[in-house]
């Protein structure tokens, strides 16, 4: 039998019922469901072997189980399992559409990092808007610049190049940060990275204010361990562009997305918050 060119690692904590979801999306794909591999990494949480079994027989879905150490090492330990050529990393509350692995297929290469396109599949939630609006934002903000970063929701990379560059930091306990630091070292290490926006993906992230607020505190927080990071790698050859927060706040009336108003000001939000965080975290660590 032949290996599978592509290995899908899904890590999940305490979510089930997204999984599920996740796992029924994969079992529609249009490509050969002999050419992909899933890997389900369940990082101590919840037992959900019942939910992976549903769906082992059609898509060869293998289930590992660890102690928790966040999802970063819960990748690393599904990538160094992975038979395929190249690795799709995709979360848990993620559904791809049914072309997603075929379109995989068509542009994944060695010595590039692709980066698909996230869809908000909760456009009733005005604070899941706001996130995706921020990451479509970012995504044409550093665009051309060694800052450009892709979630790690839904990322492609092949397996050798993943291995050679360090896979995750494990030192990101937590899903926040470890997508940025993985991409920006990829690209100083010599791969591309490219945004294929036909390698898609719907998101179901609900939240209140509250847990917006948390989210993106957490985000702050995980900016202190990334530029600890980052002073560790090759300096930058292409910097991002000024003028981020004047044109983050002015994006949502510029793209003349719903809520225009509204998106702006938890965008100004998402922004204090995550600075709020690295305070946190950087001048809370020296007590």
């Amino acid at each position: 039998m032949n290996k599978p060119s592509i290995s899908v690692i899904v890590p999940t904590f305490n979510r089930p019922l997204y999984l599920q979801q996740c796992l029924d999306s994969l079992a529609k794909q249009s490509a050969d469901p002999r050419s992909f591999e899933v890997i389900v990494v369940n990082d101590g949480g919840t037992d959900v072997s019942a939910v992976v079994q549903a769906y082992a027989s059609p898509t060869g879905i293998r289930l590992i189980d660890q102690p928790n150490a966040g999802p970063a090492a819960a990748r690393n330990h599904g990538a160094r399992l992975a038979s395929g050529e190249f690795l799709a990393f995709l979360d848990d509350d993620c559904t791809p559409l049914p072309d997603w692995i075929s379109s995989i297929q068509i542009h994944a290469n060695a010595g590039i990092l692709i980066g698909g396109t996230v869809i908000n599949r909760l456009e009733h939630n005005l604070y899941a808007e706001v996130c995706q609006t921020l990451i479509d934002y970012l995504y044409i903000h550093l665009a051309g610049s060694s800052d450009l970063f892709f979630t790690s929701n839904n990322l492609v990379i092949a397996r050798d190049d993943f291995q050679r560059i360090g896979g995750f930091d494990t030192g990101f306990r937590t899903s926040a940060g470890e997508d940025r630091e993985l991409c920006i070292r990829a690209e100083r290490r010599g791969l591309s990275l490219i945004h294929i926006p036909d390698i898609r993906i719907g998101h179901s992230h609900d939240m209140d204010l509250l847990h917006f607020m948390r989210l993106h505190t957490k985000y702050g927080r995980a900016t202190h361990t990334y530029r600890e990071a980052l002073a560790k790698l090759p300096p930058a050859r292409l910097k991002a562009p000024s003028g981020f927060y004047r044109r983050l706040l002015s994006y949502p009336f510029r793209a003349r997305l719903r809520s225009a108003p509204g998106q702006s000001a938890l965008l100004a939000l998402s922004q204090a918050c995550t600075f709020w965080g690295y305070l946190i975290e950087r001048y809370g660590s020296r007590t």
